[in-house]
């Protein structure tokens, strides 16, 4: 076949394919996505080499090796880099809702379902020494990558309720499902997450009983929790944040050290908590522990730092692995002892 037929050929087949394969790309989702434009980019190097190939068929061979290369290389480099982009929410994010803990909670007169006028949606657990009308502070949970409200309130605050006691007893425990988690609807964005913690707050704040109002944050909701007290500052009582991180650069490179730099472009689920710390005014109290195998202990640190206008307090929990936190009786007697200290 004539060079230039092939070529031709070559160029109409690969366009060919990369047409549905834009669609697929557009229309997918994780992991799927992330293949198909791996794909793409493959085809379209492949392309680049058959034509350079073809029109530098009579140079000097030294240099068609060093463009093949060069193409090759930038080709795999734009698919790492389309990959990370594409799946870091899958390694981020674990949406999940337990349709058993769900149906038990529901049968119960205790705690009530609550929902946002957007489709946020979880459990408010009243204060046991509250009556129902009364107004008594309220404490709005944001959770970490793989919690959901349902388990969570049916396990710790309803089945066994003694590690959060010094919590529940005098305050109302609201758990509201990030997008997507448990039955709440949204995106599951950086943009998304904002804006749903921005609406629990000013729902709970609208809520009649609502007295004074503490964000508490654990690995990922730390974030969210200190941007809810950065922008309702004058509104926000007290913050409670349980191995937290002062950037999501932290948590990628705690993965994969590569993030900094150019590279720091890849990491498009960044939670910034320590811009968020400089503008928050309450008084906060940090958790956080040497032994943290996925949020580094010196992140923590680096965020404690930040806070500039509230008072803060660092506690550090010798011996906690990561998950550990959310079950240390210890942890919650002073994050409760931390709230008394503020009503």
């Amino acid at each position: 076949m004539d060079p230039k037929f092939k070529t031709l050929f070559i160029c109409a087949g690969s366009a060919f394919i990369a047409g549905p394969l834009l669609y697929l790309i557009l229309s997918g989702s994780g992991a799927v996505k992330a293949l198909l434009i791996a794909v793409l980019i493959s085809l379209l190097a492949a392309a680049g080499v058959f034509l350079v190939a073809t029109f530098l068929r009579a140079k000097d061979k030294k240099v068609r090796i060093a463009i093949y290369v060069a193409i090759s290389l930038t080709a795999l480099f734009a698919i790492f880099c389309l990959t990370i982009i594409n799946l870091a929410p899958l390694a981020l994010f674990h949406p999940r809702f337990t349709e058993t803990s769900y149906n038990e909670l529901t049968a119960m007169s205790e705690p009530e379902w609550i929902e946002t006028s957007t489709g946020i949606r979880g459990w408010r657990v009243p204060a046991k020494t509250a009556s129902s009308d009364s107004k008594r502070p309220v404490i709005l949970f944001f959770g970490g990558n793989g919690m959901e409200s349902s388990s969570f309130v049916r396990e710790y605050l309803i089945k066994d309720s003694s590690v959060y006691g010094s919590l529940t007893e005098n305050n109302d425990f609201i758990f509201l499902d990030y997008p997507q988690y448990g039955k709440s609807s949204g995106n599951l964005t950086v943009d998304g997450l904002k804006n749903m913690a921005l609406e629990s707050f000013d729902h709970v704040r609208s809520l009649k009983t609502s007295g004074k109002i503490f964000c508490m944050g654990y690995s990922l909701g730390t974030g969210l929790a200190t941007y809810v007290a950065s922008e309702r500052a004058d509104d926000v009582s007290g913050l409670i944040l349980l191995a937290p991180y002062e950037n999501s650069y932290a948590l990628y490179n705690n993965e994969l050290n590569i993030f900094h730099g150019p590279l720091k472009l890849l990491v498009t689920y960044n939670l910034d908590t320590g811009a968020y710390a400089k503008t928050v005014k309450c008084p906060t109290i940090i958790f956080a522990s040497p032994e943290d195998e996925v949020v580094p202990y010196q992140s923590s640190r680096l965020l404690f730092t930040d806070f500039m206008a509230s008072s803060v307090n660092f506690v550090t929990v010798d011996g906690n692995r990561h998950n550990d936190f959310m079950a240390d009786r210890k942890v919650m007697q002073q994050a409760g002892d931390f709230i008394g200290g503020l009503n």
